[in-house]
Order: structure tokens, then sequence, then C-alpha cells
């Protein structure tokens, strides 16, 4: 076995008998898969709440605008501004995200599975408050070291909506999720055997978002400006080798600044396209650390005008190097 390539018994090349092949997959690839869970985590809950709850954006709160030619609803209810009998709302939320790392000698492969439910209630027509909790699933094939990364986590986040005016609100939300992770890979050296790991992770995250809606008769249009911070500590762990692999720190910080277009059609179904754009100004790096990323979607809102509404929406993250993330996504609200 010569210093610059290694093969184990499956037949699997390696670039190199050390570097990355010979490293943990959470060394390499966590600060890339970390800052996608906490992306479609934070994101979920702020997109997903003020999807339904915040002005003009509430459960058939375009409906009643648009078929009463009226005052903006009461935010996070069905109902116009003033009438204010539905004070509690329940959601639940599914979501896949598949993420590609496709850079030379650092190729990975996966995705993640998150699903959410949430309570909130409407102290005034103006401030809302509620609970999300939350688990995720992530499975990645991490080819630089023929292994495997896998992590369940577990979220608890408060967050609330304020209506500004008519026009504007603030949503704001902060969490804790708890992050196990379990590895593998095949070691380079010597007798090629499966080496195995566990670590346990905090990760902590904030965001803050104000946003802007307007109806123009059955055209609706939306805007948004935001901020997330999110850090993890990922305890350190020694692998079945008696490899130590130390304690790291990982922080991302991203401004978002993100716009809409739908149209109304019978005061009932709602298509409609988005875009956002993500500046990183505080990123841990690694081999992907591109600042910049562009998220471009596509979905639609359905609303029963009793109280039920409904979210289906995709989205494909462009301009970061080396980095394909699409993902889908599904909600229901029911308020009463």
């Amino acid at each position: 076995m010569d210093a610059t390539s290694c093969t184990d018994t499956s037949g699997y090349s390696y670039t190199a008998c050390g570097g990355d092949s010979a490293k943990a997959g959470t060394t390499v690839i966590g600060a890339a898969t970390a800052n996608a869970a906490v992306s479609q985590t934070v994101g979920l809950i702020s997109a997903r709440v003020s999807q339904f709850s915040r002005t003009a954006k509430a459960p058939g709160g375009r409906a009643v605008a648009a078929a009463t030619k009226g005052p903006m609803v009461a935010l996070g209810t069905g109902s116009a501004a003033g009438d204010g009998d539905n004070k509690v709302g329940l959601w639940a939320n599914g979501s896949w995200t598949r993420v590609q790392g496709n850079k030379s000698a650092v190729q990975f492969d996966g995705h993640i599975w998150t699903a959410m439910i949430g309570g909130d209630y409407m102290f005034t027509k103006d401030f809302i408050g509620g609970l999300a909790l939350g688990y995720e699933n992530s499975q990645y094939d991490t080819a630089f070291n023929n292994g495997n990364t896998d992590s369940n986590g577990y979220t608890v986040a408060p967050y609330v909506i304020a209506r500004i005016n008519d026009t504007f609100s603030v949503d704001f939300n902060v969490g804790y999720t708890r992050v196990d992770y379990d590895l593998d890979r095949i070691d380079p050296v010597g007798n090629l055997n499966k080496v195995t790991g566990d670590a346990d992770s905090n990760r902590w995250f904030g965001a803050l978002n104000l946003n802007g809606d307007w109806n123009v008769d059955s055209v609706t249009l939306g805007a948004n400006i935001g901020t997330l911070y999110a850090r993890e500590d990922r305890g350190s762990f020694t692998e079945s080798n008696t490899t130590v692999v130390e304690s790291e720190n990982i922080d991302l910080g991203r401004i978002n600044v993100g716009g809409r277009a739908g149209y109304l059609f019978e005061d009932v179904f709602e298509p409609y396209v988005s875009a956002l754009l993500e500046y990183d100004y505080a990123n841990e790096k690694s081999a992907y650390d591109d600042r910049v990323g562009v998220v471009l979607g596509l979905g639609f809102n359905v609303f029963s005008g009793e109280g039920f509404s409904a979210n289906v929406e995709g989205t494909t993250t462009e301009a970061r190097s080396g980095l394909d993330i699409w993902s889908v996504n599904a909600t229901v609200r029911y308020d009463f």
C-alpha cells in the first residue's frame, strides 16, 4: 500500500491514506450540515408561522380582505380586525431537504427530515405568542471517508408575532436543539476496519424578521428582511479505534432579504413565487464556506374560510459553490 492511495476490501479507493479520509464526518462537513439543519429549523418556524400568523398572512386573511375590500384582517385570525373570535391557533409541518456537497475530496450526499408542531394564542389583535416543538433526522453518506454521519435532534422554540400597522409586522423566535450524532468510516490505514463513534451537541438559535405585506386587488405582495444567529457546541468523543475527536463550536450568522408575489383565486387558492438572498456575516470556515446564497421558492396557500389553511412549498438554494440544497415542505393550520 503506497502513501497516495489505498483501497478497502469493497474496492473503494481513497485519494490519500490520511487527511480527510482519516477523519470523522462531523469534523469535515459538520459546519455545512449543521448550517443546513439550522436554516431549515429556523426557516420553518419563521416562514411557516408568519405565513399564517402575521398581518395579511393569517389563515383566510387574504380571502377576507379581498372579499370585503375592507380593513386588514386581525393578526393571526381569519376574521376582520376587531372581530377577534379566533384566538388559538394550532399547526403542524413536515419537510424534507436534500443536501449534496460536490467539491472534490469532500463529497457528501444526504437528507434531513423535519417534523414540527406549534400552538399560539392571540393576546391582543396585534400580538401573538406561541411555542414550537420539533424533531429532525439527518442521514449523510460521506464519500471522502467511505462512511456515514447520522443525527437525531429535538427542538423547543418559543415565538412571537407583533403587528406594527396594517402593512408591517415583526416575528421573533429563539430555540434550543439537542442533537445526537452517530458516525462511522473505514480506517484508510492498517486493517481498513470500520471505525464508529457518537457525539452529543447543543444548538442554540434566534431569528428576527421585519415583514411587509400589500394587496392590490387579487395580487398579493410581500417583502421581508431579517437575521438569524445560531451556535452549535459539539462535545469531544473517542472513536472505536481510540482516536480522540476534539470538541468544536460552529457559528452561523446570516442576513436575509426576500420578496414574494402571489395571486388569490376565488378567495381560496393562492399560488406564489418567492426569492430570498442570504448573506452569512459569520460562518464556520470549511470546504463549503460561500457566504452568499439565493433561495428560490414556488408554492401555494389554501384557505377554507372556516379557520383551516394549508401551505405546500418547494425551494432550491443556488449560488453556493459545490453545494446543492432542495427542500419540500407542507403545513396545515387551524384557528379557533
